[in-house]
Order: C-alpha cells, then structure tokens, then sequence
C-alpha cells in the first residue's frame, strides 16, 4: 500500500468518526433551568391520590411552566398508600369524610406534608403556598388543613376529585370534578367556589385535563387568565423525575437510568452505546438530562429489587418535564407487588408482555382507541362502556399471553384487574427482530418484541401533550 492511499485511509476513517462524533446529540443538562422563570408566582404543593405518585401533575405541571411558572415552583409531595385508603383498615389513612373530628387531626402523612411544605417556604422565600389535593390527597390535604396553625401556610387550596370547597380555617378553595367522575360533582359552602369538567372526564382526566389546568390557573391568580392553554414546545427538554417503588413510592437510591436513543418506526436502538446514564439520588431523584426535542427514547431501569431490568418507552418529549416517574414493583420489602410477580409463568422465552398506560388521563370507551399491531383493546370485556357519563377510571391495562394458548383471546387475565388498572390476554411472539406497534388516538409507539424472561412486562407510556 502506498503511503499516499494510507493517509487517505486515515483522513477518511477520521472524518466519518468526526461526522459520527458531530451528530450524536448532546444530554448535558443546562445549569439552573429548573429555577428560570417568574419567581413573584405563588409555589404550588401537589398531593396525589390512592396508588398514585406526583407523576399525575406532570401535564399540569408543564402547562404551568408554559406560563411562566419555574419548574422548582410546582413540586410534589409523595407516600405510601399501600394498605388501602379507608382510616377502618390502614392504620393512619384519613377518617371517612362523616368521622372526621371538628377541630385539628392528623393522618400518617400530615406531619411530613408539613415539613415538606416548610421547606419549600423556605427555599422560595414564600410566608404561603398554593395546596392541590387530588382523590385521597384531598383527604391528607383536609387534615392538613384542619389546624389553623397549618392552614396559615397556605393562600389557596384545591381540591380534585374529593372533598367540597368549604374554605378550611379561612383559606379560599375550589373544587374541581364532574359528572363523569366518581362522585355527583364540585359541591362548595363557606365561601368556596367550583370548577365543573366536561362529562367525559372521569376521575383521573379530571385532574390532568386542559380545563382543570384553566380552573386552578385562574383560581390560583385572582381570575387572570392563562396566556397559553397549550404546552409551549422547546429545542431541548430538560427530563428528569424519579425511580420509587410502586404504590409504596419509597425512593430507590442507587438505582440507575439508561437512556437510550430509538428508531421512531421500529424501537430498536440507534445505537450500541447509552446516550446517559443517570444515577438515583437519595430521594429517589434521576436527572436531568437535554432531550432531543421528538426524539423516541428507551429508558432501561437496573439496580432494583425487580428480577431483571425494566424497559420503559414513552411519548416523545417537546417541553421540559421534570415529573417523569419510573414506579417499580417487586416482591420486596418497601415495594409493592403487580400481578405479574405472583404470574411469572407468563414472563417467559416465548412471549412478550407488557403494560400500556395513558399518562394524563384514563382510557376511555368512546372517546379513545387503543390498538395493538392493529387490534383494538377497548372492547368488552377489556374496558367496557359504561352507562351515562360516569365512567370507571382505567389508566393502565396490563397485556400477556394470560391462557398461554398462543393466540389473543381478549379476555381479562384472571387475578390481573384492579383499581384503575385492566388487563387483556394478547399473544405476542417474542423476536427481538421485529417491533410491536401501539397506537393510542393518532399517537404510535413501536417497541420491540423482548421475550419476557429477560425483558420483564415492558411499559409503553402514551402522553397527550396538547389534546
């Protein structure tokens, strides 16, 4: 070989090294993001409901930054609701709405909502803030509210999906709810004010919708109005959140976060190598990273209690979003189980499996569809219809071969449905080659057919960002 065609060789592997190098995308995050914005707005403190954890402000949480609000202004406040949420079966969960005593009480949570609302007093400089309680955290939120000592910590008080408006010790409130939600609608007395959704929002939709979003945006600040109702796009996402175990939400220190970038037609990897790893802090916390504006993205979950990593597709992120959770069940102590631990037959070599799930709001008969390469899973008995407009909350449905038989029957998986989840006996032959296609409205997902042994049930996350 001449030493002319030699160099050529060199310059040419250098420049196509130099050309790959320049167009992998950068996730360094961009300092202090978290804290850009309008720092005269009130903080706002989110607590969650029954099996729930902050996840479910995440929409509303972006609407809100989208108008002007910093990320570190809207926070959340997690627990433990295993155990069930009636105070006659789970030591220190809120009293029925009749027994609650007439002057200050507490629940298991109510001195930890305080030290966590405390402390965000005292990081943003703020004497009040604004409180949001949705279902059960309307009830941890009333006891809260229940001592005027507490209650003088807070300008304005929401409650989604729960308890009336009554003004508690003085401070204004709304209720925001509807016909489609689980109970008969926004009551208010005292003084308190209403927020009345569509009737196709049920009791999940009511506290993620664009209308919910508008109630407490104008309630929170005197009646202005918001200057956008859509989620304000950005060239690069700031994406973090949190690793916690499901329904427990105890945070999984040590745990780690892949991020891996992925081909939009089929899910498979663009690459051999990680785009980031992240580790979980302390708190559970992971992140946060610079997103590629719609790019599609793998995150992969070790160092759990899980038996084997968990994988974990979503929708492609357009605004920041510092909300993102990833809830690991197991069969652990601090963790709780989902269905497929006490079914790991159906985790096997010849099948994938998985659980699909409607971030910001439920699955609902007549207004959505959900598919699956094509076949449709809101259908009896999957997620019946119900009568008139309340409906039954569904987010998440859980998919597997559950009569391992080989084919899809589409029938429920025995012993796989419960609160606000659903499930569906769907055969799909694990081959890591080909993709799966999720399709939720006009929104399409592809992810690939993992086996379950080594894949676990794989999550496919749908987010309406502006529907």
């Amino acid at each position: 070989m001449s030493t002319r065609m030699f160099c050529v060789i060199i310059v040419c592997t250098l420049g196509l090294s130099i050309a790959a190098n320049a167009e992998r995308w950068d996730p360094t995050p961009i300092a202090g993001h978290e804290d850009l914005g309008d720092k005269t707005r009130v903080p706002i403190v989110f607590v969650h409901g029954q099996n729930g954890a902050g996840d479910q402000f995440e929409r509303q949480a972006m609407h809100f930054t989208s108008n002007g609000y910093p990320a570190s202004w809207v926070v959340v406040f997690d627990y433990n609701t295993a155990g069930g949420f009636s105070g006659r079966g789970a030591a220190g969960a809120p009293p029925p709405r009749t027994e609650r005593p007439k002057g200050p009480y507490t629940t298991s949570t109510t001195e930890d909502i305080d030290q966590f609302i405390d402390a965000v007093r005292a990081r943003t400089g703020f004497d009040k803030i604004n409180l949001v309680g949705h279902s059960r955290g309307t009830s941890e939120s009333a006891a809260y509210l229940s001592d005027p000592k507490r209650a003088a910590k807070i300008a304005h008080y929401a409650s989604i999906g729960g308890g009336p408006a009554t003004n508690p010790n003085g401070v204004p409130s709304i209720a925001i709810s509807g016909l489609g939600d689980l109970r008969p609608g926004p009551v208010a007395s005292d003084g308190g004010v209403v927020g009345w959704m569509p009737d196709y929002q049920d009791h999940v939709m009511v506290c993620t919708s664009d209308e919910s979003f508008w109630a407490l945006y104008t309630f929170f600040n005197d009646g202005k109005k918001p200057a956008a109702l859509r989620i304000a796009p950005e060239e690069k996402p700031q994406v973090g959140g949190y690793v916690k175990s499901y329904i427990n939400n105890m945070p999984l220190e040590g745990a780690k976060v892949e991020v891996w970038e992925v081909a939009e037609k089929t899910g498979f990897r663009a690459s051999k190598k990680t785009l980031t790893t992240l580790r979980v802090n302390k708190d559970g916390q992971w992140g946060p990273f610079s997103a590629k504006a719609g790019q599609h993205y793998e995150f992969v979950v070790d160092g759990t209690a899980a038996t084997v990593p968990l994988r974990f597709f979503r929708t492609p992120f357009t605004h920041s979003n510092r909300l993102v959770y990833f809830r690991i069940a197991a069969n652990a102590e601090g963790y709780s189980k989902t269905p497929f631990n006490d079914a790991p037959q159906l985790l096997n070599d010849k099948t994938s499996a998985f659980v699909v799930r409607h971030q910001n709001g439920s699955l609902v008969p007549g207004v959505m569809t959900l598919k699956i390469n094509g076949t449709d899973l809101i259908v009896d008995p999957i997620l019946p219809t119900t009568a008139g407009p309340r409906q039954n909350p569904t987010v998440a449905v859980y998919l597997a071969d559950g009569n391992s038989n080989g084919k899809s029957d589409l029938t429920r998986i025995k012993g796989f449905d419960g609160p606000f989840v659903a499930s569906g006996d769907v055969f799909v032959a694990a081959n890591p080659k080909k993709s799966v296609e999720f399709r939720l409205n006009d929104q399409v997902l592809h992810v690939p057919a993992l086996p379950g042994s080594t894949a676990g049930a794989i999550s496919v996350i749908f987010e309406d960002f502006n529907n």
